[in-house]
């Protein structure tokens, strides 16, 4: 049956998509950015309108037994052709889907429209729920090395009050849910924020 979701993390609606794809499903992503991998893009430009967009994926929904599509940077979407036709455009999509396998997940930064545009979202998509919320400690690290440019272990393990091994466990986890990269600068390992790890503070 069809799933429709409202995600508001890139990475936790690629996640969901690829999870889709791996079990069959065909992707098809409608961004700005071409190098999302594992599926089929239509690359959003300010020459296309709605109607050229819903026609792809109408296209792309009856060539397909079983679909993903992605909705990626509707605040893009909504500064070149408004709100009203984006939201259009999510009421074609959902209804061109139902009584199929598929799934439609829209991506939206909450920052980037206002309450009533949000809820209105809301009222037709179902909210994707994180598969990776983050325990207070990873947070109180996420948090911490936000704020500077470059980490230490060392720096971590003095601000967060943890043993020398606490935190290689915890950098080491957090390494690996793709929220921060760790590399070494001499002797030291220094820790950043991945792309991943900034989207959490929004």
């Amino acid at each position: 049956m069809q799933e429709a979701y409202l995600a508001r993390d890139i990475w936790n609606a690629l996640d969901f998509i690829q999870e889709k794809i791996g079990n069959g499903y065909k992707g098809l992503y409608i961004t700005r950015n071409s190098e999302l991998g594992s599926a089929e893009n239509f690359n959003l430009t300010n020459k296309q309108n709605i109607k050229e967009i819903g026609s792809a994926v109408k296209d792309f929904i009856e060539a397909n037994k079983k679909s993903a599509i992605l909705l990626d940077r509707v605040d893009y979407l909504v500064n070149v052709h408004g709100f009203d036709e984006v939201l259009k455009l999510v009421y074609l999509v959902n209804d061109l889907a139902k009584g199929k396998k598929n799934v439609f997940l829209v991506n939206v930064n909450p920052m980037a429209i206002n309450p009533q545009q949000l809820a209105l979202l809301k009222e037709e998509l179902k909210e994707l729920k994180s598969k990776h919320e983050l325990r207070d400690d990873l947070s109180e690290i996420i948090s911490f090395v936000a704020k500077r440019e470059k980490v230490a272990f060392k720096d971590v393990t003095k601000s967060c009050s943890i043993t020398k091994a606490t935190t290689r466990k915890r950098l080491n986890e957090l390494e690996a849910l793709g929220m921060v990269e760790i590399k070494k600068n001499g002797r030291t390992k220094v820790v950043r924020l991945s792309e991943r790890g900034k989207s959490t503070l929004k």
